[in-house]
């Protein structure tokens, strides 16, 4: 119990139309339990002695209510703090109360791996290791590495035979990409000439921290190499790793370290992302009901009757109308199906309406959507308390409402003239903001913890 867990909790924008402001990204529901919940059991696992989930303001009401619901379902310790501007400046904030060695989280990862297992390597690596952060390749075929995922490229020792090396820069792809090359800096160089680019090496997310690390936050004022404004937890890291090359003197490194890549990893933030969570779960969970022999084993059933494999789940207080089938998928609590509905890998949210002879295959529906009679999707994405019209036949496509609520009258205002004068919104550039005038290249929001919808 020596380690503490900070939980950042973000609000989901590469989840929409289906998390949002009706639904934070943690309340989300992966196999009809929320993601939050697999991160809590995932902690418990570890027993961590304390637990802070750092929340965004979109968030941090629902998230309370949910930890307040349960209060005697945990052994360990729960705080709520609210996030700062930037996950530096929240780390920086929260110093004060964290007086041991800490573990940052996301709370969308699902797992198989035991958590001893990487607080075991972080114990056992060089002292010199301010940070072990964890890294992963994808191994779901379905999800595409460098369209999804986008990793960035990573600069880094090479790995030794513990699979362990020390980060020394980071680029984000889009960066590289538009400026057709890889700046590498001498500096860097003349003090680690076998460096290696890697650039199938995606964040887990999870970085196991020594308590200097908020000492250095602290005082980060003092040291514009790791000036906490405006960064990403991404960036921050990165900006420690390069310390140990801009200084003479020798500093602390952040160490890199691979998953076993026999271990499943999956970060539902964004929608391939999740809707494989959702799988995964289901196919372990009807593999574990096969083997110890509790799979619902064929029953004579009512001629015309429902059918739901055992690799699908369907929640308290739903119903399924006659000849409908649900494979692969999971169906929320308190959902309406009809008749002759076929329903294959999909995720279908809490209070969905379904009507009659509907076929979904790989599809999202949102809360409370209402689907109509005949409607056919496939690899589709629907917004929660959406309407699809009967006989509406869509594929991979995304079915939301247009919505202004939320901006101001200047919003409006910049969003009309931007609509009007089909201007170009791509990203300005930060411009030079390090110690050595390094270039620097702005991540997107969605690399931080807190991906802003």
């Amino acid at each position: 119990m020596e380690f503490e867990a900070l939980v950042f909790c973000g609000d989901g924008r590469r989840l929409s139309p289906v998390a949002g402001e009706s639904m934070t990204k943690a309340m989300l529901p992966v196999a009809n339990k929320p993601l939050l919940a697999h991160t809590l059991e995932w902690c418990e696992k570890a027993m961590f002695k304390k637990i802070t989930l750092v929340c965004t303001p979109m968030s941090i009401r629902e998230i309370t209510a949910y930890v307040e619901l349960q209060p005697g379902s945990r052994s360990i310790p729960i705080e709520i703090a609210e996030f700062a501007s930037t996950t530096g400046e929240t780390l920086a904030c929260l110093a004060s109360k964290i007086d041991s060695d800490f573990v940052v989280l996301p709370c969308d990862f699902i797992t198989d791996l035991d958590p001893e297992q990487l607080l075991s390597v972080h114990r056992a690596s060089d002292i010199k290791n301010l940070v072990t952060g964890f890294y992963y390749r994808n191994t779901i075929e379905s999800i595409d590495t460098k369209k999804v995922l986008g990793p960035d490229v990573l600069l880094h020792t090479p790995f030794d035979k513990d699979g362990q090396a020390v980060l020394l820069d980071a680029y984000e792809r889009q960066f590289v990409k538009d400026n057709k090359h890889l700046d590498v800096r001498m500096a860097m160089l003349w003090k680690f000439g076998n460096a290696v680019a890697s650039t199938d090496l995606l964040y887990t997310s999870i970085y196991v921290c020594r308590r200097p690390v908020l000492d250095i936050l602290s005082e980060a004022d003092e040291d514009a190499s790791v000036a906490v404004e405006n960064k990403t937890v991404h960036k921050l890291m990165r900006n420690f790793a390069r310390r140990t090359w801009q200084h003479r003197k020798k500093l602390d490194t952040i160490a890199v370290a691979q998953l076993p890549a026999s271990a499943c990893y999956i970060r539902a933030n964004n929608l391939p992302a999740y809707l494989e969570a959702n799988r995964h779960i289901m196919k372990v969970r009807a593999r574990d009901m096969a083997k110890s022999g509790t799979a619902a084993a064929p029953a004579a059933k009512e001629k015309g009757a429902a059918l739901v494999g055992n690799d699908s789940l369907v929640g308290d207080e739903s119903a399924l109308g006659a000849k409908s089938s649900v494979k692969r998928s999971v169906i929320g609590s308190n959902c309406t199906i009809g008749t002759k509905c076929r329903i294959t890998g999909c995720v279908v949210l809490d209070g969905t309406t379904i009507s009659n002879d509907v076929v979904l295959e790989n599809c999202i529906i949102g809360r409370a959507a209402v689907i109509r009679d005949r409607v056919r999707l496939t690899s589709c994405e629907v917004e929660g308390g959406y309407e699809v019209p009967s006989g509406f036949e869509a594929k991979n496509d995304v079915l939301k409402g247009l919505s202004m609520s939320g901006l101001d009258d200047e919003e409006y205002e910049n969003l009309y003239e931007s609509l009007s004068e089909d201007e170009d919104d791509g990203d300005a550039d930060e411009g030079s903001s390090d110690a050595d005038e390094i270039e620097e290249e702005e991540y997107d929001a969605e690399d931080d913890f807190f991906d802003r919808g």
